[in-house]
């Protein structure tokens, strides 16, 4: 909202891939008031929080999974400190 004033959690990162190959990046702002710049609930610096979406990983193993907008979604959430 302002210098003093951010959003302090925000899920990002790729929701799916359509069939063209194009990446579809999704973000969610949670309801977290907006405060000063600092540590998110994962104790990292800044509102970003690392996902990965349910049918993107779905893709990735072979499995068909067509996600539409009007449905609901769901995705996991990265651990940075440990490695993929």
């Amino acid at each position: 909202m302002n210098e003093e004033h951010i959003y302090p959690c925000v899920d990002i990162g790729v929701g799916d891939v359509r069939e063209d190959g194009t990446l579809l990046i999704v973000g969610n702002v949670a309801g977290y008031a907006p405060r000063r710049f600092g540590k998110n609930w994962t104790g990292r610096d800044g509102p970003f929080v690392p996902i990965v979406g349910a049918p993107f990983l779905n893709k990735m193993a072979g499995k068909n999974d067509d996600w539409s907008p009007g449905e609901s979604f769901s995705f996991i959430i990265l651990d940075m400190a440990k490695p993929i």
